[in-house]
């Protein structure tokens, strides 16, 4: 990712579209959350309990994972280093979304605020915002009440 490109984000900001907007994502993540435990099940035929025994009898998942061929396994890394970038590619996304409706500057010249430093302004912005929100409602008491 170009650390001097501009991301527009498809979505409106209005609560409604923020509410469709989790709803779908949530939606997704959970469609694509199988564990690696449930792809070593589906490909070995085998059941696993939770803790990686076999349902049946003693054994673990790494003697299931010997017993899968390479072309087997080779299948399983494939999926979830898809499923690693899916996961990231929607937490970067979700990153850039803060950074567009963040106060600081946005421009050709403005370096994109890195992960941490996004989370750290958004953080110090929110608690600014919650505390000019109290002294509001405190000086309407004073002046109303």
């Amino acid at each position: 990712m170009n650390s001097d490109s501009s991301s527009v984000s498809s979505r409106a900001s209005s609560p409604d579209m923020d509410e469709m907007y989790l709803r779908d994502h949530h939606h997704r993540l959970n469609s694509v959350s199988s564990t690696q435990n449930d792809l070593v099940q589906k490909m070995s035929g085998e059941g696993l309990s939770r803790n990686g025994s076999k349902a049946g009898g003693e054994g673990s998942k790494y003697k299931i994972k010997k017993q899968l061929s390479e072309q087997d396994l080779q299948q399983l890394r494939l999926k979830i280093n898809g499923r690693e970038r899916k996961r990231m590619h929607d937490l970067n996304l979700a990153m850039d979304g803060l950074r567009e409706v963040m106060p600081y500057a946005h421009g050709p010249s403005v370096r994109k605020l890195s992960k941490i430093a996004t989370l750290l302004l958004a953080r110090n912005y929110i608690l600014m915002l919650t505390s000019s929100l109290e002294e509001m409602k405190r000086l309407v008491g004073e002046i109303y009440g």
